[in-house]
């Protein structure tokens, strides 16, 4: 903790006057400070306490505006969760940004952190991280998000005991909404993220010789959760529709969600599962057929019944868009992963948008994942699904169950 000294020195350094504007106990301030709103003059951040019960908080005072708080949100995790490690956190200050770490655990020691940017006028959050260490073994397990663009770009890394190869993956988070476009909005939580777009060549994962550009293919992915049903729309650009079922056309456009059910797509030892599980791993295909309708096929599990899943298409001016309707059971499992809020359920998704432009051998394929093993859990991203209210405490002007 600093010293009443220390804090006096950086309120001086950083042309806050006022030390009474933070009146919370001080348990790090950023050092040196840094100019964070871009008028050429430091600031104060600092990591404050409220009470031994009550969470740390990021607590940031203007120089431009010395006698007001400009930031005070409560971030990171619980007072009570450091282990027997103990609970550490540290501030530092770069211009234009700060980042905040977390540090606790037992045997296993885990770090949390979370990057702020101020941009517009308030802070924002520009980048999340995660990381786990068996202090044992020494296995890790990295997990990390920017935000950048309007984008959720997420990484994860395991790093194995046995110093095997490492495994990464990458991918594009999606967000459901709730019912009726409503989006979340706690203290730094992501930004909103209405839309997913996939654009990119580095998530052509097939053909991608014969990918030209966005013009060619690229799709736009938006979800949204009311009560028990779970809806998908995909926009996807593609310069020339193919539509199965005639017969000089046996093959069409497809579209494959793969899902798994399965919590963590690593093990307790830190090792990616990069099989699909019968138990928990289900991949269906979507076809296009004439008048909007769309051939379903179980891709995996082989043997068991279809999936309640339902969807229709239409051509668009660009391409063709696709609505998916499925119920939000089939996402869920007993081992259902939380994102750091506790507010959204994780499901492990991917989407793979296929293009038969070149025919069925050369076909494309661009995926929201950067997919190396099909249907393989640890290369799924999240598909971040708003946890359900109980009966009765919908909020006005949220569409309920369909």
């Amino acid at each position: 903790m600093y010293s009443a000294l220390t804090v006096a020195a950086v309120l001086a350094a950083s042309a806050v006057p006022r030390e009474e504007t933070i009146q919370d106990e001080r348990v790090a301030c950023a050092g040196p400070p840094e100019d964070l709103d871009g008028d050429g003059v430091p600031d104060l951040a600092c990591i404050t306490r409220r009470g031994d019960q009550e969470p740390q908080r990021v607590v940031v005072v203007l120089s431009s505006s010395p006698a007001q708080v400009a930031l005070d949100v409560p971030i990171l995790g619980c007072p009570r969760c450091g282990g027997s490690l103990g609970l550490s956190v540290e501030i530092e200050a770069v211009p234009g940004m700060l980042n905040v770490r977390e540090r606790g655990g037992s045997r296993e020691e885990w770090t949390r952190g979370v990057s702020l940017a101020y941009r517009a006028g308030t802070f924002h959050v520009v980048g999340e991280s995660y990381t786990v260490l068996d202090r044992t073994s020494r296995a890790e397990v990295e997990l990390g998000t920017s935000y950048e663009d309007g984008v959720a770009r997420s990484h994860r890394i395991l790093r194995p005991a046995s110093g095997g190869e490492t495994a990464t993956a990458a991918w594009l988070d999606i967000y459901a909404t709730a019912g009726g476009g409503e989006s979340r909005d706690p203290p730094l939580s992501h930004p909103h993220i209405l839309e997913t777009v996939i654009d990119r060549a580095d998530y052509v994962i097939e053909g991608d010789a014969s990918w030209s550009n966005a013009d060619d293919l690229s799709f736009v992915i938006r979800a949204e959760s009311a009560g028990s049903e779970i809806r998908i729309g995909l926009d996807v650009k593609d310069d020339d529709v193919q539509v199965a079922g005639t017969a000089d056309r046996p093959h069409g456009d497809r579209v494959e969600l793969w899902w798994d059910r399965g919590g963590d797509p690593w093990t307790g030892s830190f090792e990616p599962k990069l099989a699909p599980n019968p138990k928990t791993t289900e991949g269906v295909s979507m076809e296009l057929l004439p008048a909007g309708k769309v051939r379903m096929t179980r891709i995996f599990p082989g043997n068991r019944a279809q999936p309640g899943v339902l969807a229709s298409w239409k051509r668009t001016s660009s391409g063709y868009a696709l609505d998916i309707r499925a119920a939000r059971h089939l996402f869920e499992g007993p081992a259902d992963r939380f994102d750091r809020e506790g507010s959204d359920t994780l499901a492990n998704v991917t989407v793979i948008v296929r293009d038969v432009d070149a025919g069925k051998v050369r076909e494309k394929a661009m995926g929201s994942s950067k997919l190396e093993h099909r249907g393989a859990p640890f290369e799924m991203g999240w598909l971040h699904l708003r946890r359900p209210e109980p009966a009765g405490q919908l909020r006005p002007g949220r569409a309920r169950d369909r």
